[in-house]
C-alpha cells in the first residue's frame, strides 16, 4: 500500500500539486482498496483499515516507504548449543542401490 501512495504522489507532483493531507487522503478515497478479509471470511477489522491508511498516507505525504523498525537490542534469534546438533550422514545413492529386483 505504500508503493501505491509513493506513486499518487508523484501523479500530484506531476499536476503541480503539492503533497498535503488532503490531497494525499482524496488520492485514498478514490483508490478504494480491496483489503484483505479475515481468516473467517469476515471484514477487515478496523484497526487493519486504519494501518492501511496510514501506511498509505505517510508514503504519499514523504514519498518514503513505510519505515523498517531499528532491530538493534532486538534478539529475534535463539542461538544453537555448540554440539547439541549432529549432522546426520547420508550415503549419496549409487546405481546398485536403486536397482529395482529384477530388473
Amino acid at each position: 500500500m505504500s508503493q501505491k501512495g509513493i506513486e499518487y504522489r508523484g501523479e500530484l507532483q506531476k499536476q503541480g500539486t503539492p503533497p498535503s493531507e488532503k490531497a494525499c487522503g482524496d488520492g485514498y478515497e478514490l483508490l478504494d482498496p480491496d483489503l484483505p478479509r479475515d481468516s473467517n471470511g469476515t471484514s477487515t477489522n478496523r484497526k487493519w483499515q486504519d494501518q492501511v491508511r496510514e501506511s498509505y498516507m505517510k508514503a504519499c505525504m514523504t514519498g518514503a516507504l513505510r519505515p523498517k523498525p531499528d532491530p538493534s537490542g532486538v534478539k529475534a534469534v535463539t542461538p544453537v548449543p555448540h554440539g547439541s546438533v549432529t549432522p546426520s550422514i547420508v550415503p549419496a545413492a549409487s546405481p546398485s542401490t536403486l536397482a529395482t529386483p529384477g530388473s
